[in-house]
């Protein structure tokens, strides 16, 4: 009789056991699948981060190179010739389209208002230069 009790008691505790195994389980697989989501939705605002990343990194590119042409064009420069109009030769000879094309709205933009502040700039640092040699 002991033994029967005995033996009762030891496949009562394991089906106990057993059964708080299955819940555990179940529940981590919810948690899995919730996790899975949640990566999911992570995946597509990472795929959007990117591609806002890579917009920013080529209005950059094109504003930095927008800035440098403006700058040497300023320094090389003996007449004054309006900016715009160079910026405008200077973008149609790069991108080998008129900036009044459908879509070139935002590189004209970013391309003229860099080049402008570039050939500004220069500008500025060709008047401190003859203004400190005028002392």
């Amino acid at each position: 009789m002991k033994k029967f009790f005995l033996t009762m008691a030891v496949i009562t505790i394991f089906a106990i056991g057993f059964a708080a195994s299955d819940e555990t389980n179940s529940s981590s697989s919810n948690s899995s699948t919730q996790n899975e989501q949640e990566q999911e939705v992570q995946k597509q605002e990472t795929e959007a981060e990117r591609v806002a990343r890579e917009k920013q990194e080529k209005i950059k590119k094109i504003a930095d190179m927008a800035y440098k042409k403006g700058w040497n064009r300023r320094m090389n420069s003996r007449d004054f010739p309006d900016p715009r109009g160079e910026a405008h030769m200077e973008y149609t000879m790069r991108y080998g389209v008129e900036p009044t094309e459908l879509g070139e709205e935002e590189r004209w933009n970013i391309f003229v208002e860099n080049y402008v502040k570039g050939y500004e700039a220069a500008w500025e640092e060709i008047r401190k230069k003859i203004h400190s040699e005028d002392l």
